[in-house]
């Protein structure tokens, strides 16, 4: 139930140095018409209730080029060489209540997302307690640069930058953090387009023919050509595959909201490192046509480490990305947050970490996959996902 209108400030992170770019992202011309990025997302949130508009940036030039408002507040980072959780802390410092936090590189940033997260914010958690933040769960990661904090968050973040910290999200657990499934994102956002964004020439070349569209003509197109060619497997396809396949496995349904790895782990009563993530990410070679699929496979809150990736395959760590949503569909068969170790319909080389294959002898071998969604699990050893996936070991963690 609602208990306040929200009525957020608008805090736009453009204090990174846009290396892999080569000049300034929230300065790239946006068409039709040449508005720089940065004044593109504003332009793109500005329907919704907002009471002010910050941007953190170390440029001095910024308010001369960026082709925002009069009455925007610009300020510098006030916490220099933190990165991004500094900016954040920084933007809030200006704000009495709730604030947007995106980042500058985002041009497909949805209002109708940010509607959905902002009725979540003025809810209450189980407790009756008020939400200190909302932050998207995509692909099995946080979404810290496309989510709502309350100024209640400051002293957390402060505490953690205190302590030598720079983890974005190393705060979230000392506040009362809203996670938000993929599945209820969809509902506003079916291919996710929000969360694209521009860290290089590339990316920003494939975000280009969407910005000539209208905001509201970004989805349906391409939506309406995804349900006629592509249905998304479910839990009633895999285990039709563990039967046919004989693999000793066993899902266990409805196990309710579990957007990260802790919270999965709370739900089955085991630990963090037994829970598995099935990633897909692309690797770009020297010389095109075509970025290779691949599965890594990790576990607990372990990130996946693109230098060593690179390496593994050969190329430059920019080569290396982790697959969009809709990627992730027409590529496995299953949608992001839900994608089981194997059973995808296209036969793509897997690797798994070696931190997996360490539990072997740890826990009885059992570790705990995606199960087709995400409310389903799928409980197996670590044994028998080696000989099913016939996976090569790897230290990419």
């Amino acid at each position: 139930m609602k208990t306040e209108q929200l009525k957020p400030a608008l805090i736009v992170n453009a204090g990174g140095q846009s290396r892999r770019m080569g000049r300034p992202k929230a300065l790239l011309p946006t068409p039709p018409d040449g508005r720089p990025l940065i004044a593109h997302v504003v332009r793109r949130l500005a329907r919704l209730n907002l009471t002010r508009l910050i941007v953190v940036t170390n440029d001095p030039d910024m308010p001369a080029q960026a082709g925002l408002p009069l009455g925007t507040i610009y300020v510098p980072d006030a916490y220099p060489g933190t990165g991004t959780l500094g900016g954040i802390a920084t933007g809030l410092q200006q704000v009495g209540g709730w604030a947007i936090v995106v980042a500058c590189d985002l041009p497909l940033v949805s209002a109708d997302l940010f509607e959905l997260l902002s009725g979540l914010a003025v809810q209450q958690d189980a407790g009756g307690e008020h939400w200190d933040a909302v932050v998207p769960i995509v692909g099995g990661y946080e979404e810290p640069l496309h989510a709502l904090y309350h100024r209640r968050c400051l002293p957390a973040i402060e505490a953690r930058l205190a302590q030598g910290e720079r983890r974005v999200i190393s705060f979230l657990g000392e506040v009362r953090t809203c996670y938000v499934p993929e599945a209820e994102l969809r509902r506003a956002d079916p291919l996710l387009h929000s969360f694209v964004n521009a860290n290089t020439p590339q990316e920003w070349q494939a975000a280009l023919p969407f910005l000539d569209l209208r905001q509201d003509e970004v989805r349906s197109p391409t939506v309406e050509r995804t349900t006629d060619t592509m249905r998304a497997r479910t839990p009633v396809d895999l285990e039709q595959y563990l039967t046919e396949e004989r693999i000793e496995a066993q899902l266990i349904h409805d196990i309710g909201h579990t957007p990260t790895v802790p919270a999965a782990a709370a739900v089955l009563g085991v630990e963090a490192d037994q829970i598995i993530k099935t990633l897909l990410f692309l690797i770009e070679p020297p010389d095109p046509p075509g970025a290779a699929p691949v599965v890594v496979i990790s576990n607990g809150e372990r990130r996946i480490d693109k230098r060593k990736l690179a390496e593994r395959f050969g190329v430059n760590k920019k080569r290396v990305s982790l697959a969009a949503a809709e990627t992730v569909l027409a590529t496995l068969g299953y949608p992001a947050g839900g994608v089981p170790p194997f059973g995808h319909i296209t036969a793509v080389p897997v690797l798994v970490d070696a931190s997996v294959a360490s539990l072997e002898t740890r826990y009885g071998g059992v570790i705990f996959g995606g199960g087709g969604d995400d409310r389903t699990m799928m409980r197996l050893t670590v044994a028998e996902l080696l000989r099913v996936t016939g996976a090569e070991l790897a230290e990419v963690s």
